[in-house]
């Protein structure tokens, strides 16, 4: 909590990321200029220390006047940037770690709610929107590192343009197609170049004395490189072996508990986590005796003294009458109320049978062991071909015999011997020898070879790009046709996390309609639906505060590392009653230890309820 009275700068203050993130040192935007103090020719400097996983980013900008960009990393890394370089350091961490979309969204400006509510959202954000609810309804650990759709959309870009024509850019899938096709062009020329210079050489009429051509190092060195040629793939086989088999190693070593991982305890605790988070939410409620009394909880009598204190769970069904003075009801118990109380008791023991202390563990525990299984399977594949043993037997055989050929080296690397060509040396045409020694001193039937080598090579990889090409063509193009089916199947799941949040604090009657396209249009409650912009200005604030935080859920859900992301309250809350003020106290506490909470205020007191860890006064 930063609080000040007005005009003190806490709005100022909340928007130093976005001008760190936003604009580089030597901008010259009316935002910076604004920034300078009237009549002082300074330059406006900002700073900020930012925590993401185990690294801490120390940020300084200076603007107008003595310009500088300076970030200080330290961690898993250690550097000192500054200018340039440090300017690409920060783009590149607000990028890899926040869309700018939801960073705007994430901050309750003051007086500025209604920016959420009713309002018509961009087709920029419902595509941020619908990439995130991609990335976080689906079951596929592949797909968690990205959506498929912006990875068609990434490959599209490699091939063509925006328009869908052909593209040859550097650093482009279709200019490497472009580059091979040259290079298939330059080869066939050489391939007939030197089919020419052998045709020409079968007219050399040339006495050739026995000892002019080595006969002997050339079977060895036929023997030598058709010995290789086993050995290299089989090298290969070994140690793509070796080293996923390393891989498991490792893996198990440095997390023991993959060996004992469940993946149906995990669905189990997957699906208790709902319940154990609103258990959190929902804990306790304290009784305090002000004076010695008798009561009724969950209908059976309790005598109070004076001052004394109770705690009774607060969920569905709970019910406390004073005898004469006051009947409290919370919800009724359905035949299909979850007890939170032992879903807590289930969530506690099956984290501890798994060898676990927290949520996020668990699911860092589920990616590994689904990384350990597909290694397992890559290993298992290579098994079902050749075992390991067979290979490595196979292997020795042939590098045994290696020893034959002290100069081995020697004998792989020089030009390569053909069968036909040493065949003909063991006749004693001169004719045939004298031009065998002319094409292997000239080199030209090596450079044919390794000519049609390489139209080989370049023709299969065209064959091959030009598939991937049309295929991903027709894939991005039916993908865009289906794009707003897609959207409409995940626009539940924002409804449903929309819903989840809106239940911890209104209570389990409430019910928000979200349209396909993700807007808000209805609140059902207590019996009767009522539409959004005939809803109070406090419950159009609650609800815009509501949607922000379903947001950086969703945010942290989506996010690699499970991390929370800052959320920015400007002096809101300012339609919102105690009562219901209390109650989002409730909530924002239930939303983790990983979340964190900004709130400026001029009306620090107001805010008693909420745990806040650190407050600061700016004008102390």
């Amino acid at each position: 909590m930063i609080h000040a009275p007005n005009e003190s700068g806490k709005t100022t203050l909340s928007e130093v990321l976005t001008f760190l993130f936003t604009y580089p040192s030597n901008s010259n935007d009316s935002s910076i200029k604004k920034l300078q103090p009237i009549g002082k020719d300074v330059g406006p400097s900002m700073g900020a220390t930012i925590e993401i996983g185990p690294d801490t980013y120390e940020i300084t900008k200076q603007w107008l006047k003595e310009k500088k960009t300076e970030v200080k990393i330290t961690g898993s890394r250690n550097l000192q940037l500054a200018g340039p370089d440090a300017q690409r350091e920060i783009e590149k961490l607000f990028t890899d770690s926040l869309d700018g979309t939801f960073w705007e969204l994430l901050q309750v400006k003051q007086a500025e709610f209604n920016t959420l509510v009713g309002r018509d959202f961009t087709d920029d954000f419902l595509d941020d929107l619908q990439n995130l609810l991609d990335k976080i309804s689906t079951d596929s650990d592949e797909e968690n590192a990205d959506t498929l759709f912006q990875k068609v959309e990434t490959e599209y870009t490699k091939w063509f343009t925006a328009n869908g024509r052909a593209t040859t850019a550097a650093g482009t899938q279709g200019r490497v197609l472009s580059d091979l096709e040259g290079e298939l062009k330059d080869y066939k020329g050489a391939e007939a170049e030197l089919r020419g210079e052998i045709v020409k050489s079968s007219k050399v009429e040339a006495a050739l004395e026995t000892d002019q051509v080595d006969v002997e190092f050339l079977k060895k060195a036929y023997i030598a490189q058709q010995l290789n040629k086993e050995i290299v793939p089989l090298r290969t086989k070994v140690a793509e072996y070796s080293r996923i088999a390393m891989e498991i190693e490792n893996a198990i070593e440095v997390s023991p508990l993959l060996k004992s991982f469940s993946s149906e305890k995990f669905a189990d605790l997957q699906e208790l986590y709902p319940l154990e988070l609103k258990f959190n939410a929902l804990n306790l409620l304290t009784l305090k005796a002000l004076e010695a009394n008798e009561m009724q909880i969950q209908g059976g009598k309790v005598n109070f003294l004076k001052g004394e204190i109770r705690e009774v769970a607060l969920e569905p069904g709970l019910q406390i009458v004073i005898p004469g003075l006051l009947e409290i009801s919370y919800g009724k118990v359905g035949e299909d109320a979850p007890n939170l109380a032992l879903a807590h008791q289930e969530y506690e023991a099956l984290l501890t049978e798994m060898g676990l202390d927290n949520w996020t563990n668990a699911e860092k525990l589920s990616r590994e062991h689904g990384d350990l299984i597909r290694k397992i399977k890559q290993l298992e594949t290579l098994e079902s071909h050749q075992a390991l043993a067979s290979l490595q037997e196979e292997l020795t055989t042939l590098q045994s015999q290696m020893t034959q050929f002290p100069d081995w080296d020697a004998l792989i690397t020089s030009p390569t011997v053909n069968f036909e060509e040493l065949d003909s040396l063991r006749d004693n045409n001169a004719e045939l020898r004298g031009q065998w020694i002319q094409i292997n001193k000239n080199g030209w039937d090596h450079k044919l070879n390794e000519a049609l080598s390489h139209i080989q090579s370049i023709e299969s990889q065209l064959k091959r790009l030009k598939l991937q090409r049309d295929a991903i063509k027709k894939l991005y193009e039916t993908l865009v046709e289906n794009r707003e089916k897609s959207a409409r199947n995940v626009a539940p799941v924002f409804a449903a996390k929309l819903n989840e949040v809106a239940k911890l604090f209104f209570g389990e009657g409430v019910d928000f309609h979200v349209t396909e396209d993700f807007a808000i249009k209805s609140r059902y409650m207590d019996g009767s639906s009522v539409p959004i912009n005939q809803l109070s200005t406090g419950a159009k604030e609650q609800l815009a505060i509501l949607i922000r935080l379903t947001l950086s859920r969703l945010v942290q859900l989506g996010n690699e590392n499970n991390e929370g992301v800052p959320v920015i309250f400007d002096d809101e809350f300012g339609h919102t009653d105690p009562q219901r003020l209390r109650e989002m106290a409730t909530l924002i506490a239930g939303m983790g230890t990983d979340q964190q909470f900004i709130f400026m205020t001029c009306y620090p007191n107001k805010f008693d309820d909420f745990k806040i860890a650190k407050k600061i006064d700016l004008l102390a």
